[in-house]
């Protein structure tokens, strides 16, 4: 995981004491520099804090600031997203952008979109450090940098298990450094674009595409019937490493 710069300002302080908060709107034009993160979701292990965002959310910023780090939700404890978890960020200019950041968190929800463009500094769908999250359904995970792929998922330490129901897509590469990922990608409509590094188990059948771009690194690989692996490219080596 990289360590962040400077953050945003926090719009929403959403402390323990609040276990819903109602749909937000959001507003940008406020933004100050050298205030945290914009939305702020902090819970006790007796108490969830329960979201509900409008479905999709999208935020846009630019900035000329080149130290700042951009994250659209930062997670610490117990969350849950009352509805679907649907984030489309746009950025220009900000080092790092971080559509959702999970710190020590356990988090909860249906269905997982998250976009994230960034131009002129580096895209990050899913930042996960000692964290959970299991789902069952549709996810995207998608991270667009300077026209080219970024990071669709960044874990340290952390337990992740992403299996697809249908209508799942991940572009950009996965880091994984240390804890245990799972993706499961088992459906004609699933598709990973990108590669991988450290310790993924990965599933692929039943029409599932993957279409690695660079060299890959996987802990483990399913490769079941009618998994459909795209090696056009001439860089893509795929490499399993058993631990």
């Amino acid at each position: 995981m990289k360590t962040p710069h400077r953050k945003l300002i926090a719009l929403a302080v959403l402390s323990a004491l609040a276990s819903s908060v109602s749909a937000i709107e959001l507003t940008l034009g406020d933004l100050k520099e050298n205030d945290s993160d914009l939305y702020y979701i902090h819970s006790t292990s007796s108490e969830n804090n329960v979201i509900r965002l409008d479905s999709p959310t999208t935020l846009k910023y630019s900035t000329t600031d080149t130290n700042q780090t951009f994250t659209a939700i930062y997670a610490e404890g117990d969350v849950v997203f009352q509805n679907d978890l649907n984030l489309d960020i746009e950025t220009n200019g900000v080092n790092q952008t971080i559509g959702l950041s999970a710190d020590s968190s356990s988090v909860t929800t249906n269905s997982l979109r998250i976009k994230v463009d960034a131009t002129n500094g580096d895209a990050f769908a899913l930042m996960a450090y000692n964290s959970e999250l299991t789902l069952e359904g549709q996810f995207e995970l998608i991270a667009k940098q300077n026209g080219e792929l970024g990071t669709a998922l960044d874990a340290s330490d952390s337990e992740i298990s992403l299996t697809s129901l249908g209508h799942s897509k991940i572009k950009g590469n996965l880091d994984i450094f240390g804890g245990q990922v799972q993706i499961t990608l088992q459906n004609s409509t699933d598709y990973w674009k990108g590669s991988s590094s450290g310790d993924l188990k990965f599933t692929l059948r039943n029409g599932a595409r993957w279409e690695p771009l660079s060299e890959s690194e996987l802990a483990h690989w399913t490769w079941g019937a009618g998994g459909v692996l795209d090696v056009r490219n001439q860089d893509a080596e795929v490499r399993i490493e058993s631990n």
